[in-house]
C-alpha cells in the first residue's frame, strides 16, 4: 500500500519589527535613494513628436492627400534645422528627424513615394539658395551640406553634392567630407586619404624604453583625498609632438617629452559665479586640437594655448545648460577633439531625474550647439562615484555610451541625432555593482570605421553595432570585468579576463557572420597582476599592461618580451611615440631611446635588457658583480624583472643559478624586516615548486637575522594566519629535512653549526640562543639550545630558560635532546615554585620515556639509572603544591574565556566573588545575581557550576510599568555553613553553595489581623535584612524585627521596632545596632532576645542622623546632620564628641579603622572632607574642594589613601589624597593631593575596585572599564596590553561588574561575560607552530605536539562537540561541554562570520514544500552539529540541549530571483508539535527568521530588521461572545501579546510560505519566498528589484517542543538569535552583528 500523502496543515506567517511588541508590522521608512536599474530614455522633442504623429496618422489612411502635406511639413521643418529628439522604431531603435524622413521614403509604396518626393522637391528646391556659389561662404556651405544629408540628394538636387564634398575637403572639414562622400555616386573619384590623425603606431621594444620622471610632479600634486572619499578619480597624459600635458583637478602642467622639464603650469580662470555650484569631474585628461588645449575643471570648460598655457576662452556651466538650470549636481566628461573644436558631455541631476547633454565648442570658444542625450529617473547612482563617459568621434559622427544600456550617434556638424539604440530597454542588470566596481581603465566604447563596440553593464558580451545605422550585429563573449581592445583595422579583439587568460577573437568583415576564437594563452608567470591596458601596434605587435608587467605579444599569440615595473602603475596611456604611467610615486613618460649607458650602472642596464628579452646567459656572470640593493631606479626594476623570471613555473636556468638569484634578491633588501618578508615569500614559492635546495638555502640565510627581529616580524601563511618569522623559517627548514636529499643537507648544516660554535667568542645566553636559532635540525643546534637554557638559568632568568626548553620540546620532539629538555623543564619549574606544572611534566615524561636508561655524574662518579628513578628523586624534592595567586594578571592580556549572552543579565545584575568572604580567600568562584535567580561560575574556565531559579510569579505590568512593590532584584546576605544566604522583598533563601539546591525559604510571617482566607491580601515584605554567622536579622514593612536561624530559617524571636529605620541594621559581637530617622535615636539591642541594651535620643538644632550608625571596636559611632560626631563605648558612655564646621552628609571609617572620615555639605569657607582620630576624636586633616567638584558621589578608603569621586555633571574627576592618621598638634593640615584623573562624564555612578597595584573604575552605564595605576592614577592603555579588554567589552552594553580572581580579570556585562589573563609566551609559539604545520599540509603529529595542540576556537568547539556526542561521557561532562560550546560559538561569531554567497536561480522554485530542482540538494548549509542546538533560556533551562541528529537538525537552502529571496529549510525532528499562537511562551515547533535588510549589523535591532514566524497552526475555535463588562467596556489594558488576538489582525506578509510535514513523518520542510518589495521597502529603497552584490544578514531559529508542554531547545543558525522561553523577549536576544552575512551573486 502506498504511504499516505503528506498533509499540509494551516500555516502562519507574520512579519514583526524590532521592539517590545512582536506584532509591529512592516515599517515604511522615508525613501533612501540608492542605485537603480532604470532604463535610459532617449531624447524627445515636442516638435518632432507632433510632426511624426501627423505623418503616422496620415499613413494609416493611405490617402496621398493627407500623406503628402504631412511629409512636406516634416521636410520643411528639417530644412529649417534639426528639431531635436528622436522617433521610436521597432527593435528598441530610435532615430532622429533626418533618418526618420529617409526611412519613411524608403518604406512607402512606390506609387506614393514618387508623389511625395515630387511635392517635396517643389516645396524645397526653391528655398535652396543658389548664390553665392559653393566655396565662397563656409557657413552657408555647412547649412547646405546639412540639408542635403537630411533630405537627400534626390530632393535638394544631386548637382550640389560634388561641389559641397570638395568644399568640405578644402576647408579641412574632414568629418563632413566623409559623410557627403558616402552619398556621392562618384565616391571613388574623391580623395580618401584624409590626414585626421597619425596612422603610424611603431612597435615598442621593451629592452630599449626608459622612463623619464617629470619635474615637480608627485603624489601630493594629485590633490587626492582619502581613498574611501574619492576612489574614482583617474588621470592620464596627453602627448603631441615633444609636449606632454597632465591635469590634476583644476591644474594643468606642460612638460618637454625629451628631458621632463616643466614648461609651464596653469590654473585656468574660474568660470563660476557665487551662486553657481561646482562641477564634478572624474577622469582628468585634456584634449588637443590644432594649437589648442581644452580641459574641464570644477568651474567649466577652458581653452588654453599649448605653448604657454594662456587662457583663450572659458565656458561656464550655465553657458552649457542655460541660465534657468537648477541642478544641484552636475558632471563633465573629458573633452574630445572634433574638427574645428571640441565636444563634451555634461550630466545634471534634477530632483529624481538625471539628464545628459552634449555640447560642441568651436576653437573660438563659442558653443556651436547643445543637444539633449536623454534622461533616466531615480538616477542617484551618480553618488556611487560613477563617471560620465567621454564621447567618441569618428568620420563626422559623435557617439556616446550612456552607461545604462543605451548608445547614441550624433552628427558632429549640428548635433542632430542620427540614431539611439537601447540594448537593455528595461534597464541594465547589475548596474549598481558595475558603477561601484567598474575600472576606469576599461573602455566604455570603441569605434572602428563602420563598426561600434561596447559592453553593457551586467552582460557577458561585447556588443557590435553598425556605426551608421545602429543595427545590432554579432557579439563577442566577454565576462564582466574583462579588459578588451579592438584592433585599429577592426578585425581582431584581444581581451584579458580576471583570471589572467588572454584571448583573441577574429571579427569577420561581413557583419552578419559570428566571431570566432582565434587563440588563447596565459602569461608565463601565473601572477601577472591586474590588467590595465591593451594597445595594438604596427608589425603585428600587441602591448599588454598589468599592474606588475608590460608584455608584448604577437597578433597570433606568441609572447615576445616582458618588462616588470619598478612601481605598480595606477594607470597607463599609450600614444604613437611612447606611453605614460601614473604610480604612487608620481608620473613617468616612457619612450624608446635605446639603453642609456651610465658608467656607474651600465652593467645593470645591460643585464636588465637581457632579462627583458628572456635571456639568462648574462645573469650567470653578473650576479657576483652587480649590487641589486643600490637605490637607482634601474636596480629596482632589475630586481622586479628577476623576480618575474623566477616566479615562472617553467624556468629555463639551472637550480644553482636559481638559488644564487634568490639569495641575491633577498640580500638586496636594505632592512632586516624587508629581507624577512621577501625571504618568506621566495622560500614558500620555491618549496611549492619543489626547488628544495633553494628553499633550504633561503631558510638558512634568514635564520641568521637577529633573533628579536625574527620573533617580532609576522609572516603570512598561505592559509591566512600570520606567525612569527622564526617559527616560519624553522618549521619550513625542518619540513624540508623530510624531502629527498635531506641527509646531505643536514650534514652540511651540521658542519656550519660546529664551525659557528667553535668561533663563538662568548658563552653569553643571548649568543647561544642566536646560534641555536640559526641551526635548527642539527645535533649541534639542539645541544646549543640546551646550553642556552642553562645559561639563562644561571643568569637567574628562569622564564627565558623555560622558553628555550619549550622551543626544543615543541619543534624537535622526537630528538633525544627534547627528552633532556623535558627533564630540565621540570627542574626549572620546581625552582620557580610552579609545583603543579612540574609534577605534570614529570608524570608525562615518565609515561613517555620512563624506561630509558640515563647516565649522569655525581660527586665525580658516573651513575647509571632509568629516567623513572631520576624522576622519582626529583618528585621527592617537590613539596606538596600550594596555590599561589598573584595580585593582578600580567600584561599584555588576552582572552581566557568568554560567556554566552545570558538574557537574565540584561536587567539588574550584581557580581560577587567568593574570595571576599571570610574563610573563602582562596576560592576562585563567583556569583552572578539577577532578578530571577543566581548562578555560580568557575572563574578559571567560565563554566557554569549551577543555577538556581527563584520561580517568582510574573510581575504585574501596566503600560510598561512594574506595579508589584514586592518585585526586587535578588541580594546577597552572606555565606553560612556551605550555604548561600539571599533575599528579596518576598523571601529569604538559603541555597547549598556546592549543589545549588534550595535548603529553605522564608517569607514574612502573616500577622493575626490578616484574613486567613485571603493570605495574599496585604502580604508583608522584607525591607531590611542582614546576617552574620550566628543569626539573620530581618525587618518587615510592619516595623517588626525578626531573628532567624541561618541553619533552617526558623524564627527565633520577633519584636516591634522603635520607629522608622534610616538604613539596614548592623550586627557585631552578639549585638544589633539600629539608627532611626523617626524618632531621632540610636539603639543597641541584644542579639539573643532583641532587648535594648543602650538607647540614645539625639538632640540639637539638627538632630537627625546623617547616615546609619556603625560599629567601631567595642562601641559605636554616629553623627548628626547638624555636625555632631559621637563615639560611644561598650558601656554606653560617650568617649568623645566633635562638632564639624559644617553640616554632615555622611560618615565613613577608614579601612584600618584608624580614622573617622566625614563628608560635609559644601561651602566656600569650610572644608568638605575632614578626618578624625578614631581613638581621640581629634581632627587630623581636612580638605576643601572647588565649587565645580562640590558634588561627591563616592568615597573609598585605602588605608592612608583616600579616593574621592566628584561628579560635576559635565565633568567627572577621581582624586586621591594622602590622609595622615596622627592628630594635628596645632593647625589642622590639608590632605595632600597625590593625583587626579579626569573621567568621562556619565549619568551613573562608578564602582571603584582596588586590587594590589590596580584600581578598577567600573562605569556601569557606559559599559566602560578603566584600569588605573593605584600609585599614580595613570590609566593603563592599549600600549600596556589592555586593548583586547576594551575591544571585547565595549560593545556588550552595560557593565555590571569587574574583579580580579586569581590570575584573571573577570568582566560581567549585560550582553556577555569574559575573563582575561596574561599572554602565555609558549602559547604563541605553539599556535604559530601548529598553524605552520597545517599550512604545509602536515597531518602527523608527535605525542608531545598533540599535548601542545593549538588552543584555537575551532579546535575547542570540536572537542566540546565530541564530548557531547560521546556515549561514554558522564552527564556532568556533557553539561559543562554544552555550556562552554555556546560560549565558544559566540566568540567565534564575534571574530567574524564568513559571508555566504546566495546564488541566482535561473528557474524560480515552486513554493510547495518539495525541495526538488531548482534547489541544489548538495549546496545546502548543514545545521546538524551540536553547536547549532541551544537551550531556551529561562526558568527550568535544560543543561544538555543536544540529543542526536534525529532529535533536531536541519539543512538550509538559499537562492534568489527577480521575484524575491527564496529560503528552504529541511528540518529533521522526531516529534512534531503544533505551534500554540496564544501562549506567552514558545509552545510547539516554530520557525523564526530574522532579516537585517540593510546588512549593517549592530548590537541591538534597528528599524530595518524584521522577523518572520512560520509554523503549523491549528484552526481557531469560534468561542461564544462574552457579555460586555459594564465596568470596563473597553477591556483593562494589560501586557501586550506577542501575536494579535485574531488572525485577521495581523498583517500577512506578501510572498509565499509553506510548512509541510515530511512523508516519513520525521521532520518538516519550510519553504518561502520573501518578495523584494517588502525587503527593499524596509531598506528604504525605491528600486523595484534586486541587484548582484546586495548585502543582508540572516538569522534562523527553529524551536523544538517534543512534549507539547513548551519548547525547551532551539536550532540556531548563528549565535545572533538567543531565545528566551517567554516569546515577547525575542528581540532582547537578537544581535544583528552575529547574524549570518549574505550577498546576492549571479
Amino acid at each position: 500500500m502506498l504511504p499516505p500523502c503528506p498533509k499540509q496543515l494551516p500555516t502562519r506567517g507574520i512579519w514583526h519589527g524590532p521592539g517590545i511588541c512582536l506584532t509591529l508590522c512592516l515599517v515604511i521608512l522615508p525613501c533612501l535613494c540608492f542605485g537603480q536599474n532604470q532604463p535610459w530614455i532617449s531624447p524627445r522633442s515636442a516638435d518632432l513628436d507632433r510632426l511624426s504623429r501627423s505623418v503616422e496618422e496620415a499613413l494609416i489612411t493611405g490617402d496621398p492627400a493627407e500623406v503628402t502635406p504631412a511629409m512636406v511639413r516634416l521636410a520643411d521643418r528639417i530644412f529649417d534645422g534639426d528639431p531635436g529628439g528622436t522617433v521610436t522604431l521597432g527593435d528598441n531603435l530610435h532615430v532622429g528627424a533626418g533618418p526618420y524622413l529617409k526611412m519613411l521614403l524608403e518604406t512607402m509604396p512606390p506609387e506614393l513615394t514618387e508623389g511625395v518626393r515630387k511635392e517635396m522637391r517643389l516645396a524645397l528646391q526653391s528655398r535652396f539658395e543658389k548664390s553665392p556659389p559653393v566655396g565662397f561662404d563656409s557657413s552657408l556651405d555647412r547649412q547646405r551640406s546639412r540639408q542635403i544629408l537630411d533630405l537627400g540628394k534626390e530632393i535638394v538636387g544631386e548637382e550640389w553634392l560634388g561641389p559641397l564634398t570638395h568644399a568640405a575637403l578644402e576647408r579641412g572639414d574632414f568629418g563632413l567630407h566623409e559623410l557627403l562622400r558616402n552619398l556621392s555616386p562618384l565616391a571613388d573619384e574623391i580623395p580618401e586619404s584624409i590626414p585626421t590623425r597619425p596612422m603610424r603606431f611603431p612597435p615598442v621594444f621593451l629592452d630599449q624604453v626608459t622612463p623619464l620622471s617629470l619635474q615637480r610632479f608627485t603624489l601630493e600634486d594629485f590633490g587626492d583625498t582619502a581613498p574611501w572619499e574619492e576612489p574614482r578619480k583617474q588621470r592620464s597624459m596627453l602627448q603631441s609632438g615633444q609636449k606632454l600635458w597632465i591635469q590634476s583637478l583644476d591644474h594643468l602642467r606642460a612638460y618637454h617629452s625629451e628631458n621632463g622639464d616643466l614648461l609651464w603650469e596653469k590654473t585656468p580662470t574660474a568660470a563660476v559665479s557665487s551662486s553657481d555650484s561646482l562641477i564634478q569631474i572624474r577622469q582628468q585628461r585634456p584634449a588637443f586640437s590644432v594649437q589648442q588645449i581644452a580641459m574641464v575643471s570644477t568651474t567649466g570648460v577652458h581653452g588654453l594655448a599649448p605653448a604657454n598655457g594662456d587662457d583663450l576662452w572659458t565656458i561656464s556651466r550655465k553657458q552649457l545648460l542655460g541660465e534657468d538650470e537648477q541642478s544641484s549636481w552636475s558632471q563633465l566628461s573629458d573633452p574630445i577633439a572634433v574638427p574645428g573644436g571640441f565636444a563634451v558631455v555634461i550630466q545634471q541631476y534634477l530632483g529624481n531625474r538625471l539628464e545628459a547633454s552634449m555640447a560642441r565648442i568651436t576653437r573660438d570658444g563659442e558653443v556651436a550647439w547643445v543637444r539633449s542625450l536623454g534622461e533616466s529617473t531615480g538616477a542617484t547612482w551618480l553618488a556611487l562615484h560613477s563617471w560620465t563617459a567621454p564621447p567618441v568621434y569618428e568620420d563626422g559622427r559623435i557617439f556616446w555610451n550612456s552607461g545604462r544600456g543605451s548608445v547614441l550617434a550624433l552628427r558632429e556638424q549640428d548635433g542632430a541625432i542620427l540614431w539611439s539604440r537601447d540594448l537593455q530597454p528595461e534597464g541594465p542588470a547589475g548596474l549598481r555593482d558595475h558603477l561601484e566596481f567598474v575600472d576606469l581603465n576599461r573602455p566604455a566604447m570603441q569605434v572602428r570605421g563602420e563598426r561600434l563596440f561596447l559592453q553593457i553593464p551586467g552582460t557577458s558580451r561585447i556588443q557590435q553595432l553598425s556605426a551608421s545605422t545602429g543595427r545590432v550585429h554579432s557579439g563577442i563573449p566577454a565576462a564582466e570585468g574583462t579588459l578588451w581592445e579592438i584592433s585599429r583595422s577592426g578585425d581582431q579583439c584581444v581581451m584579458v579576463a580576471r583570471d589572467g587568460k588572454v584571448k583573441s577573437w577574429r571579427i569577420p568583415k561581413k557583419k552578419t557572420l559570428p566571431v570566432s576564437l582565434e587563440w588563447q594563452t596565459t602569461w608565463p608567470n601565473p601572477s601577472p597582476g591586474k590588467a590595465l591596458s591593451i594597445d595594438f601596434r604596427d608589425d603585428d605587435q600587441i602591448l599588454l599592461a598589468t599592474s606588475k608587467v608590460l608584455s608584448t605579444i604577437s597578433t597570433n599569440g606568441v609572447w615576445f618580451s616582458h618588462m616588470a615595473w619598478v612601481t605598480s602603475p595606477r594607470s597607463i596611456r599609450f600614444s604613437d611615440t611612447g606611453f605614460s604611467t601614473i604610480t604612487a610615486n608620481g608620473l613617468q613618460w616612457w619612450q624608446p631611446k635605446g639603453v642609456q649607458r651610465n658608467r656607474e650602472w651600465a652593467d645593470g642596464e645591460a643585464l636588465l635588457a637581457s632579462l627583458i628579452r628572456g635571456e639568462t646567459d648574462l645573469l650567470q656572470s653578473s650576479l657576483g658583480k652587480i649590487d641589486l640593493g643600490r637605490p637607482e631606479p634601474v636596480f629596482g626594476q632589475l630586481k622586479n624583472q628577476l623576480r618575474w623570471l623566477l616566479d615562472q613555473p617553467r624556468r629555463s636556468f639551472p637550480e644553482d643559478l636559481v638559488s644564487r638569484s634568490e639569495i641575491a634578491l633577498i640580500s638586496a633588501e636594505n632592512t632586516s624586516r624587508q629581507r624577512i618578508l621577501i625571504g618568506w615569500e621566495r622560500a614558500t614559492m620555491n618549496f611549492q615548486k619543489g626547488a628544495i635546495e633553494t628553499a633550504d638555502k633561503i631558510c638558512q640565510l634568514l635564520l641568521t637575522e637577529p633573533v628579536q627581529r625574527l620573533r617580532e616580524v609576522q609572516v603570512t601563511l598561505e592559509t591566512g594566519p600570520s606567525i612569527s618569522a622564526e617559527s616560519a623559517f624553522t618549521g619550513l627548514l625542518l619540513q624540508l629535512d623530510l624531502k629527498p636529499g635531506s641527509k646531505e643537507r643536514i650534514l652540511k648544516r651540521e658542519e656550519r653549526a660546529r664551525d659557528h660554535l667553535a668561533r663563538l667568542d662568548s658563552p653569553a645566553p643571548e649568543r647561544l640562543r642566536t646560534l641555536a636559532t640559526a641551526h635548527p635540525g642539527t645535533p649541534t643546534g639542539r645541544l646549543v639550545r640546551l646550553k642556552a637554557a642553562e645559561a639563562f638559568y644561571r643568569a637567574k632568568d628562569l622564564e627565558a630558560s623555560l622558553q628555550q626548553l619549550d622551543l626544543l620540546i615543541l619543534r624537535e620532539a622526537r630528538s633525544d635532546e627534547s627528552v633532556v629538555a623535558r627533564l630540565r623543564k621540570a627542574e626549572v619549574l620546581r625552582e620557580q615554585g610552579q609545583r603543579r606544572k612540574a609534577l605534570k611534566v614529570i608524570e608525562a615524561l615518565r609515561r613517555d620515556h620512563g624506561d630509558r636508561v640515563m647516565t649522569r655524574t655525581l660527586g665525580g662518579e658516573t651513575v647509571t639509572s632509568t629516567l623513572s628513578q631520576r624522576l622519582d628523586e626529583l618528585k621527592q624534592q617537590i613539596p606538596d603544591p600550594e596555590l599561589k595567586i598573584p595580585e593582578v594578571p600580567g600584561l599584555p592580556l588576552e582572552i581566557s574565556w568568554t560567556g554566552r549572552l545570558d538574557l537574565e543579565q540584561l536587567r539588574a545584575t550584581t557580581l560577587h566573588p567568593l574570595n571576599t568572604f571570610p574563610g573563602y580567600e582562596e576560592d576562585l568562584r563567583f556569583l552572578i545575581l539577577t532578578a530571577n535567580g543566581v548562578r555560580l561560575l568557575d572563574s578559571q574556565q567560565g563554566r557554569s557550576l549551577w543555577k538556581f531559579d527563584l520561580e517568582e510569579s510574573p510581575p504585574t505590568v501596566r503600560g510598561g510599568i512594574f506595579l508589584d512593590r514586592q518585585r526586587q532584584a535578588c541580594q546577597l546576605l552572606g555565606l553560612h555553613a556551605e550555604g548561600l544566604l539571599l533575599w528579596n522583598k518576598n523571601h529569604i533563601f538559603k541555597i547549598g553553595l556546592n549543589s545549588g539546591r534550595l535548603l529553605w525559604k522564608k517569607s514574612v510571617p502573616p500577622l493575626s489581623s490578616v484574613d486567613p482566607s485571603n493570605p495574599a491580601e496585604d502580604q508583608e515584605i522584607w525591607i531590611h535584612c542582614v546576617s552574620d554567622d550566628e543569626a539573620i536579622i530581618a525587618v518587615s514593612d510592619s516595623r517588626r524585627i525578626y531573628q532567624l536561624n541561618p541553619q533552617d530559617g526558623q524564627t527565633r524571636w520577633s519584636i516591634p521596632d522603635s520607629g522608622i529605620l534610616i538604613d539596614t541594621p548592623a550586627l557585631q559581637n552578639g549585638q544589633i545596632l539600629l539608627g532611626y530617622s523617626i524618632p531621632d535615636k540610636v539603639e543597641i539591642r541584644r542579639l539573643a532576645d532583641g532587648e535594648i541594651i543602650h538607647s540614645w535620643n539625639l538632640e540639637g538644632d539638627v538632630p537627625g542622623l546623617a547616615s546609619a550608625p556603625v560599629f567601631a571596636a567595642d562601641g559605636c559611632l554616629y553623627g548628626t546632620e547638624g555636625g555632631l560626631i559621637t563615639r560611644k563605648g561598650a558601656d554606653g558612655l560617650t568617649l568623645w564628641e566633635f562638632r564639624t564646621p559644617a553640616p554632615v552628609s555622611e560618615i565613613y571609617l577608614s579601612r584600618d579603622q584608624q580614622q573617622v572620615i566625614t563628608r560635609m555639605y559644601w561651602t566656600e569657607q569650610n572644608p568638605i572632607l575632614m578626618g578624625f582620630s578614631f581613638e581621640s576624636g581629634d581632627p587630623s586633616w581636612h580638605r576643601k574642594l572647588p565649587q565645580e567638584l562640590r558634588r561627591i558621589v563616592a568615597v573609598k578608603s585605602l588605608g592612608q589613601e583616600l579616593l574621592v569621586l566628584c561628579d560635576g555633571f559635565t565633568e567627572r574627576s577621581l582624586l586621591c589624597f594622602n590622609t595622615p592618621a596622627t592628630p594635628a598638634i596645632q593647625t589642622v593640615p590639608e590632605a595632600e593631593l597625590l593625583w587626579t584623573r579626569d573621567l568621562v562624564p556619565a549619568y551613573d555612578a562608578v564602582e571603584l575596585v582596588d586590587h594590589g597595584p590596580w584600581l578598577l573604575v567600573v562605569d556601569r552605564l557606559r559599559g566602560d572599564l578603566s584600569i588605573l595605576d593605584r600609585n599614580t592614577g595613570t590609566p593603563l592603555s592599549q600600549k600596556n596590553g589592555l586593548g583586547v579588554v576594551t575591544q571585547y567589552t565595549r560593545p556588550l552594553g552595560r557593565l555590571h561588574g569587574a574583579t580580579i580572581l586569581g590570575d584573571q580579570l573577570v568582566v560581567i556585562c549585560a550582553r556577555g561575560s569574559a575573563a582575561f589573563h596574561a599572554q602565555q609566551p609558549l602559547k604563541k609559539d605553539t599556535e604559530d607552530w601548529l598553524e605552520l604545520l597545517h599550512s604545509l599540509g602536515v597531518s602527523e603529529m608527535t605525542l608531545t605536539q598533540g599535548l601542545l595542540q593549538k588552543d584555537t576556537i575551532a579546535h575547542q568547539v570540536e572537542i566540546r562537540e565530541s564530548l557531547i556526542k560521546s556515549t561514554d561521557q558522564p552527564l556532568l561532562v556533557k553539561k559543562d561541554a554544552s555550556w562552554e560550546l555556546e560560549s565558544l560559538e559566540r566568540l567565534r561569531a564575534l571574530s567574524g562570520l564568513d559571508e555566504i554567497r546566495v546564488p541566482y536561480m535561473p528557474v524560480q522554485p515552486v513554493i510547495d514544500g518539495s525541495l526538488s530542482e531548482p534547489w541544489e540538494a548538495t549546496a545546502g548549509m548543514s545545521m546538524e552539529a551540536p553547536r547549532f542546538v541551544r537551550a531556551l533560556q529561562g526558568i527550568g533551562e535544560i543543561k544538555i540541549p543536544w540529543n542526536d541528529q534525529m532529535d533536531l537538525s536541519a539543512k538550509l537552502f538559499l537562492g534568489w530571483t527577480e521575484t524575491g529571496l527564496h529560503i528552504a529549510i529541511e528540518v529533521e525532528d522526531d516529534h512534531i508539535t503544533v505551534h500554540d499562537r496564544d501562549s506567552h511562551t514558545w509552545t510547539g515547533d516554530c520557525l523564526l527568521l530574522i532579516l537585517d535588510t540593510l546588512g549593517d549589523g549592530g548590537q541591538t535591532p534597528r528599524n530595518d530588521d524584521q522577523v518572520l514566524t512560520l509554523a503549523f497552526v491549528p484552526p481557531r475555535q469560534q468561542e461564544d461572545p462574552e457579555p460586555e463588562d459594564p465596568q470596563n467596556p473597553e477591556g483593562e489594558p494589560g501586557e501586550e501579546m506577542p501575536f494579535p488576538e485574531d488572525e485577521d489582525d495581523a498583517e500577512e506578509p506578501d510572498g509565499e510560505h509553506v510548512v509541510l510535514r515530511r512523508a516519513d513523518r520525521m521532520g518538516v520542510t519550510y519553504e518561502m519566498t520573501i518578495p523584494w518589495d517588502s525587503i527593499l521597502t524596509q531598506r528604504g529603497e525605491t528600486v523595484s528589484g534586486p541587484w548582484p552584490g546586495l548585502k543582508m544578514r540572516l538569522g534562523v531559529a527553529i524551536t523544538d517542543d517534543d512534549t507539547g508542554s513548551g519548547a525547551t531547545k532551539y536550532l540556531g543558525l548563528t549565535p545572533g538569535m538567543v531565545l528566551h522561553k517567554v516569546m515577547d523577549r525575542l528581540w532582547e536576544g537578537c544581535c544583528p552583528d552575529l547574524l549570518l552575512p549574505i550577498r546576492l551573486v549571479r
